[in-house]
């Protein structure tokens, strides 16, 4: 067994794409539950920000009207898309895996849901389609806040959590992104660390900016890069894992390949560890 195609970060996040990508492609077709569609295209939104991620990873050219050119390596943008695929995947580990029951699991689809109504009521419609739908809709929140408070799992929550979760958009159950890493396995100061690096970039931090100086200054972009591709390994490893947990019939195309199997365990185990 070649461990380099594994051990290589880069390697190792292009075989994940290529998983990914083939076992979907053999899966398609299959009957599955409406809920593990939404479950999928959040593997797709993953997916498509690793690629992303790896494009990124090269060198970037950009010529201007005067024929001349910068290159440069986009290693902000990385940290940022980076963010996303960490928060992508645990949205879904927490909506599709990490439940105890199936009054739960459905109750954590039923809020996710319910949050989707909100998030669209909360935009203003200036079309007439548009305010039909949201209209429409009305009678779609209302008859999913009744299945929610129908749900057993719902009285584990104060009278006014119960509220909240009625009236807002609380998909994650008054959760942190930092509990629902730990729920998901990582290691809770190493997330912590990670987590508050990213968003540095997101909201254009101090750190950052000194960080993005730093780089053009001494010409090591591509060192700001490599921990940010050991996390998207990670995340997608982890991802892969658990849509597994989720329809059995997707891990058989996975595991067919024992190199494939071995990269996923692997980097599994380095994004829980780090």
């Amino acid at each position: 067994m070649n461990y380099n195609e594994i051990t290589d970060k880069y390697k190792a996040l292009n075989r994940l794409v290529e998983i990914l990508t083939f076992s979907v492609e053999d899966f398609m077709g299959s009957a599955i539950a409406k809920s593990n569609h939404y479950a999928l295209m959040i593997g797709k939104k993953i997916l498509d920000h690793c690629i992303s991620v790896l494009n990124l990873s090269n060198k970037q050219t950009y010529y201007f009207s005067n024929n001349t050119r910068i290159e440069f390596i986009d290693f902000p943008t990385i940290a940022v898309i980076t963010r996303s695929i960490v928060e992508s995947y645990l949205a879904f580990n927490h909506i599709f895996i990490n439940s105890n029951s199936e009054e739960e699991a459905k109750f954590k689809w039923l809020v996710y849901d319910l949050a989707g109504y909100f998030e669209r009521q909360s935009f203003k419609a200036t079309i007439e389609e548009h305010i039909k739908i949201k209209e429409e809709e009305v009678k779609s929140i209302q008859i999913l806040r009744e299945q929610i408070k129908d749900n057993p799992f719902f009285t584990s929550f104060s009278e006014k959590q119960q509220k909240q979760l009625l009236q807002k958009e609380n998909w994650k159950l008054f959760n942190s992104w930092g509990d629902l890493a730990v729920k998901a396995g990582y290691d809770s100061e190493a997330f912590n660390q990670t987590y508050k690096y990213l968003c540095s970039y997101v909201h254009s931090g101090r750190l950052s900016i000194l960080q993005i100086l730093d780089a053009n200054k001494n010409g090591k972009e591509i060192n700001l890069v490599n921990s940010n591709i050991n996390t998207c390994c990670g995340a997608l490893a982890k991802y892969i894992c658990d849509i597994g947990k989720l329809i059995p019939e997707f891990k058989d195309f996975y595991e067919k390949e024992e190199l494939d199997k071995k990269t996923i365990e692997i980097w599994v185990k380095v994004a829980e560890r780090v």
